[in-house]
């Protein structure tokens, strides 16, 4: 053969290869309805996003409540049409193209069952009027506000679910102000766990018949997330062929309040702590807050020195006391002997170096809590640090016969008892309680 003719050939054999790579990487490129000609970078970015893929929810039923019931989730998701509510247009938010809206509306279409609906004060789906609304939603911010045009379009990054993707965060627009239980908490508590005035959780989601499931607003659940913060985990009970699956997950609530709430919500409640939960933990890198954290957490916000015995008087005590966790102190309970009006008249904390950190005053037998002291201003006392107090009672309260008392919650000493007589001790501690 002519080398020529060879050499055509050869040319023209790559020329076919080459046109039909260029038509493969044409046809494998998302069709955003002509808006990638001119933000190709939007749209190439846009192709790998959840809102596209779909692959948060899908994915996180593949790995646990379909594999339990052994649904093959591609096959689920074809016959359920789910793709309806990923976005695959761009038409699909900005409706009439250059210059739409965002709204939240607009996110509505897809977000209505959890989000949207919590955001506005509503159960899910709009169902019927939830405990309340985001503070954002009343103070009129919308999605857009927090989760901005690189959230939502992407970064390139393919990632696996919303705790990966989203990542807006509260100290964004807030930092933490240096309050007694920002203090306590930091590092330990993400700032949802106190300032979610609600959450939502799923019941009976059938997944074969898929009605409308029910969701509820008078549970709530914490647990450790990915990032090792306690934060509010859904709580998300599907069925199947009268099979259950349950799964506990972190999750924004997105019914943000002002105020957070009072320590007896986490500690006097185990059942906020998800103590005795079972089920499988969604999503990577949580999990049950442990049974030895949840012994530590209840109880907590008190330092209780319990009842003492007789002989008593009242009288002036000076001493020390160690707590063996950090507590927040807003009232002093003094035991009384039984039968009497045993209080306390006075309390004052103190630094090692005299410094005082705070009192409180008696306000009288006509208060109904008379054998309680309020001081002035909440404070907190740290754990492993000694302080020095200074208590006098009155009436007749009950003492413990002992120069050092130790508790679980940590250790208080006598180091002078003056009572009513000007008599002198170093072995009575009074009997009170912190909290």
């Amino acid at each position: 053969m002519n080398w020529k003719i060879l050499v055509l050939v050869i040319v023209a054999i790559i020329s076919v290869l080459v046109a039909n790579m260029v038509m493969a990487a044409v046809d494998s490129t998302p069709d955003f309805g002509g808006c990638e000609m001119c933000h190709s970078d939007v749209a190439e970015n846009f192709s790998t996003t959840l809102h596209y893929t779909g692959a948060g929810m899908k994915g996180e039923y593949a790995k646990h409540a379909a594999a339990e019931f052994g649904i093959d989730m591609d096959e689920y998701y074809a016959q359920w049409n789910c793709s309806t509510c990923h976005i695959t247009t761009c038409e699909k938010c900005h409706e009439g193209g250059h210059g739409a809206e965002i709204t939240i509306d607009t996110c509505d279409q897809c977000h209505k069952r959890k989000q949207t609906s919590t955001f506005v004060g509503d159960m899910s789906e709009h169902s019927k009027p939830a405990p309340n609304a985001d503070v954002h939603y009343e103070k009129g911010l919308t999605c857009t506000d927090c989760h901005d045009a690189t959230e939502l379009h992407g970064d390139g990054t393919l990632y696996e679910s919303q705790l990966e993707a989203v990542k807006a965060t509260c100290v964004d627009c807030h930092p933490a102000p240096d309050t007694m239980s920002h203090m306590v908490h930091v590092g330990k508590l993400d700032c949802t766990a106190c300032h979610s005035g609600w959450q939502l959780n799923c019941k009976d989601c059938h997944l074969k018949t898929r009605p409308a499931y029910s969701a509820v607003s008078d549970e709530f659940y914490l647990g450790v997330a990915a990032d090792g913060k306690i934060k509010p985990f859904l709580r998300m009970e599907s069925e199947y062929n009268n099979a259950t699956h349950v799964g506990y997950g972190e999750y924004f609530t997105h019914a943000i309040t002002k105020e957070g709430k009072d320590c007896s919500f986490c500690h006097d409640n185990p059942e906020v702590l998800c103590e005795g939960c079972e089920g499988e933990i969604l999503g990577q890198g949580g999990s049950f807050i442990p049974q030895e954290i949840i012994d530590r957490i209840i109880g907590a916000h008190t330092f209780d020195a319990n009842k003492g015995t007789y002989p008593s008087i009242f009288g002036m005590h000076n001493g020390t006391i160690k707590p063996s966790h950090n507590l927040i102190v807003s009232r002093m309970y003094t035991y009384p002997c039984f039968g009497t009006g045993g209080h306390g008249e006075y309390a004052a904390f103190y630094y090692q170096n005299k410094t005082k950190i705070a009192e409180g005053c008696w306000s009288g037998y006509q208060n109904s809590d008379y054998h309680y002291i309020t001081f002035d201003e909440p404070f907190i006392l740290n754990s492993g640090v000694i302080y020095n107090y200074t208590i006098r009672t009155g009436s007749y309260p009950l003492i413990h016969h002992n120069s050092t008392l130790t508790v679980p919650e940590g250790v208080i000493t006598c180091t002078e008892f003056i009572d009513a007589n000007g008599k002198t001790y170093t072995d009575w501690i009074p009997a009170i309680r912190l909290e």
